[in-house]
């Protein structure tokens, strides 16, 4: 008797482990921001924001909108339903689009891992594509990034700030995530010392 409660109980916390590995997963639900890396002269990494933000509700429905004007407008660019189908990927079903619209009714699926628990890399393939797609997520949280250098207070007269020459377009080579080695990445216990508040924050 003693053996077969021992059994049971044994059978139990098996049964109970792997609900307890899936708990220690971040969760894919909440709002992200696109991002992605760069690398300067130096090779020195940098995470950049995308205007570009996709909320995972808890309800299973997904919105993805972007601001599309210079004064910040946005637009709600695809919508609709999502599932997790396993503790690295989830399908979203396109059903409104407004990028293509061939999309709809497709289920899009994406194999995501992550770098940091806010910070995550998602991959999928696109009816018709010929290579995966792949980009990088930022959790957007209550929590204040700081400020960034060269990204003051917009002036008063509404006028954008003018960029330093080593801000413009080009001048930096832009890295995926997936090419940055460990060293350069960082880790959670080791954050990567960049300069760049943004990208130490998020590692």
């Amino acid at each position: 008797m003693k053996r077969l409660s021992l059994l049971i109980a044994t059978l139990s916390l098996a049964s109970l482990l792997p609900q307890a590995l899936r708990a220690q997963q971040p969760p894919i639900g909440g709002v992200w921001q696109q991002v992605f890396m760069e690398a300067d002269a130096s090779g020195r990494p940098s995470l950049r924001v995308v205007p570009v933000w996709k909320v995972l509700g808890a309800d299973g429905r997904f919105t993805v909108f972007a601001a599309v004007t210079e004064d910040g407008y946005g637009v709600i660019t695809n919508e609709g339903a999502y599932v997790l189908t396993s503790d690295s990927t989830y399908t979203e079903k396109i059903e409104r689009t407004n990028v293509d619209s061939t999309l709809v009714g497709v289920d899009n699926h994406i194999t995501y891992h992550y770098f940091t628990p806010d910070l995550v890399g998602i991959a999928y393939r696109l009816p018709g594509a010929d290579a995966d797609t792949h980009e990088v997520w930022r959790r957007v949280t209550f929590r204040m990034p700081g400020r960034r250098p060269g990204h003051g207070a917009r002036p008063r007269d509404g006028r954008r700030p003018p960029r330093t020459e080593d801000a413009r377009p080009g001048q930096r080579d832009r890295l995926p995530m997936t090419e940055l080695g460990p060293a350069q990445r960082g880790s959670n216990d080791e954050p990567a010392n960049t300069g760049d508040p943004l990208f130490d924050e998020a590692l």
